[in-house]
């Protein structure tokens, strides 16, 4: 009897533990306005506060923080809707880890889903090298939900 309930106990254990960020909807897949999520060399990233801007008709930015630290900024130049828009260079994703470190995107793409002029949804994915130390990164399915 105790083996069985010390099964079902690490069961239980397992399946509250495996629970991340994204398992709990928040990773901006279409269900929860104002966020956005992505991994980041491996570890999950989460904004807890985002929002979309359009400067001009044809710009968008998309802005995702975690805790007013660490975020991740996207900027499409020659914006026209819904599709796919190559990132580094002329359109730019940059990823802030709090910490002092900026690493601005060298390749990627950002594939916007859904804009209805007040929400835009969509993912993306970047690599790049850090502006100090030259460190890379690599940042893989991310998802936005945003109001503008």
């Amino acid at each position: 009897m105790l083996s069985r309930t010390l099964i079902i106990l690490l069961l239980i254990t397992t399946c509250l533990s495996s629970c991340t960020p994204d398992a709990m909807n928040n990773n901006g897949n279409g269900s929860n306005p104002g966020l956005m999520s992505a991994d980041i060399n491996g570890s999950l990233w989460y904004a807890n506060n985002g929002y979309a801007t359009s400067p001009n008709v044809s710009v968008l930015q998309l802005n995702g923080n975690y805790n007013s630290a660490a975020h991740i900024y996207i900027s499409i130049s020659g914006y026209t809707g819904t599709g796919s828009y190559s990132l580094g260079g002329f359109n730019s994703a940059i990823y802030y880890d709090g910490n002092g470190t900026d690493y601005p995107a060298t390749t990627g793409n950002l594939t916007v889903t859904s804009d209805n002029g007040s929400q835009v949804m969509g993912i993306f994915s970047f690599s790049g090298t850090s502006t100090v130390g030259g460190l890379p990164i690599a940042v893989s399915s991310g998802h936005f939900n945003l109001s503008r």
